[in-house]
């Protein structure tokens, strides 16, 4: 658990980090006149913006699997799913070193799913408060009719 959280926080922190890099170089290509250097902040734009978006799909599954949501693979939901595979084949990658993260549609799933296990989880919490207070004020009840009727005796 406390790896959990640990390893959540690094993947916000590397988040954060990026978002800021990812602005700072979209400033910067916008203002460059040399197309090579351009074409070249470019790419390191794409990188930087595949590295988010893969952190992100970390930190969603992570909370998904924290909460014991299933996260299916890209064989089951391919539309879910996104991957660098034409890249990787321009340059003769590998299968096993294809990156996929989850598509737009895949985190809007996801997200609901979890607002829905957290929704669920907080009416369960509710309910066994809600039982508990109006136990205690059963007993309560029981508790001064019995300190009543002792009186009267």
């Amino acid at each position: 658990m406390f790896d959990d959280k640990k390893k959540l926080k690094e993947l916000r922190r590397n988040i954060s980090s990026l978002q800021g890099q990812r602005a700072a170089l979209l400033m910067v290509a916008a203002g460059e006149r040399d197309e090579n250097r351009q074409q070249t902040l470019v790419r390191e734009l794409r990188r930087q913006t595949r590295t988010l978006e893969t952190l992100e799909s970390s930190l969603l599954r992570e909370k998904a699997h924290r909460l014991g949501i299933d996260v299916p693979s890209h064989t089951d939901k391919p539309e879910w799913w996104l991957d660098d595979i034409e890249e990787n084949e321009l340059q003769g990658a590998p299968e096993y070193a294809i990156t996929r993260w989850l598509s737009p549609v895949g985190k809007a799933v996801i997200r609901r799913r979890i607002r829905e296990e957290k929704r669920k989880d907080k009416e369960w919490w509710l309910k066994v408060i809600l039982s508990v207070l109006t136990a205690l004020t059963g007993v309560g009840g029981v508790v001064i009719g019995i300190i009543s009727l002792l009186k009267h005796h």
